[in-house]
């Protein structure tokens, strides 16, 4: 029976040895920067900031409750705090006091004025693993109920960031399937990075976000699904930066094949990582191909219409000369295309005038004809446009994408993501020329 041999190590002659070590340390180093996604920069910050978010403006009223034990105090008072059952309601209502100054009226669970304060009344969960309810959803952290400037409530809930995000990513990002982790990952870094750039958005009325698609759709615990959680956590604390600051990450469903800058979309300058990018691979097919919306046709008869562009051209364009009832739709023609082939200038005109709508304001005007309001998918389209004895008879839209165009094409990332690519190469993908850094 035959044996292994234990082989030893042969000696290095001298004259080589110093450069084999550089060679071997050279190595290292391109190793560990080839897989290091997130470039290591020492955190900025020791743990995630406390994000505002607006869960109601202008309110004559607010209710709330909790899952466990909570209690309800007054912000920056040394008063005890008021410490309330499970399941007891506390309504809260903007009202006069004696000298007529605006306060909150605190109405506790039977119905009873407990007395009209000033000042911020703060709602928070008294043990571990219960939360704040309102309007039939569960959140984590605190909620803050104020007079705002206009004498009704705002309610804001006080929520650390990577808390606020498991309640955010699940409803941007949808399909949360393993096989799209690294695009569910791509949405994390760009809904935490969203936080960073726009926090103090609405400083003058007491909160940084609203929790609609106006920013970031926010559901709060209800929301929050395991693999969005993994995502998170995941990519704890990163975000992207350019210049060393946190970048506008805006992001939408789908591009249709193309993304747009943000100068083709919105009255902004141009931002370096914010340009049309193609999204694909040479010879491929665009990554956000399988999406629904990626092709689509629109159809109004005359009727639909002008009845869709007077009601929202006036909503969108208040100060501008407003179309009269005695006008008629005579065609409709795209007057300017921006570089990414969008229409950037759409003509409509009547009757009487010409009116202009431009960039992003297309969606907001042209409705869709299906009875719900909806804003016009993109402005990626063809017009086509049929006429009868001078006048609009029907006009068809025929277009790809969802969303504004600018920034992360959600669609895209998950195309990526099938594609096996990791969320850092989405990223910087869609996003030109930034880097991923840990802020915490």
């Amino acid at each position: 029976m035959r044996t292994l041999a234990i082989l030893r190590p042969r000696r290095v002659p001298k004259a080589i040895a110093p450069a084999l070590m550089i060679l071997a340390t050279a190595a290292l180093a391109a190793w560990l920067s080839g897989c290091a996604a997130v470039r290591p920069r020492p955190p900025a910050l020791k743990e995630p900031p406390r994000l505002r978010v607006g869960l109601a403006v202008d309110a004559r009223t607010v209710t709330l409750t909790g899952t466990g034990v909570f209690q309800i105090t007054i912000k920056d008072s040394a008063r005890k705090p008021k410490v309330c059952a499970p399941g007891e309601s506390w309504t809260f209502v903007a009202a006069r006091d004696m000298e007529d100054s605006v306060g909150v009226e605190v109405i506790d669970p039977d119905g009873l004025s407990r007395g009209i304060l000033n000042g911020t009344l703060v709602v928070s969960s008294g043990e571990s693993g219960s939360h704040t309810v309102h309007g039939g959803k569960s959140y984590r952290g605190s909620m803050e109920v104020f007079v705002g400037a206009s004498g009704l409530l705002t309610l804001v809930n006080v929520v650390d960031v990577e808390s606020y995000l498991r309640g955010v990513v699940p409803n941007e990002i949808g399909g949360l399937s393993p096989d799209i982790l690294e695009a569910i990952k791509a949405q994390a870094v760009a809904a935490r990075t969203y936080c960073f750039f726009f926090r103090g958005r609405y400083k003058d009325q007491g909160f940084d976000v609203l929790p609609t698609v106006q920013d970031q759709v926010y559901t709060g615990v209800g929301g929050e699904r395991p693999m969005s959680d993994r995502a998170i956590a995941e990519t704890y604390g990163v975000i992207a930066v350019y210049d060393g600051k946190p970048i506008r990450a805006n992001y939408f469903s789908t591009c249709g094949g193309v993304t747009a800058s943000i100068e083709e979309v919105w009255p902004y300058d141009p931002v370096p990582y914010l340009r049309s990018v193609e999204d694909k691979r040479p010879f491929q097919e665009p990554y956000c191909s399988f999406s629904p919306t990626f092709r689509w046709t629109e159809v109004w008869t005359a009727a639909q219409f002008d009845s869709i562009f007077r009601k929202y051209y006036r909503q969108v364009y208040p100060n501008a000369v407003q179309p009269t009832d005695a006008e008629r739709v005579v065609n409709v023609r795209i007057a300017e295309r921006s570089k990414s082939g969008r229409v950037k200038i759409l003509e409509i005109y009547t009757t009487d005038n010409v009116y202009r709508v431009m960039g992003d304001a297309i969606r907001l005007v042209l409705r869709r004809p299906d009875g719900r309001d909806s804003y016009l998918r993109s402005t990626l389209f063809d017009v086509d446009v049929q006429r009868e004895g001078g006048y609009l008879h029907s006009v068809a839209l025929s277009g790809g994408g969802n969303g504004h165009g600018v920034g992360m094409c959600q669609n895209g990332a998950i195309g990526m993501a099938r594609q096996r690519m990791k969320f850092d190469k989405i990223l910087t993908h869609y996003y030109r020329g930034v880097k991923l850094v840990r802020a915490y």
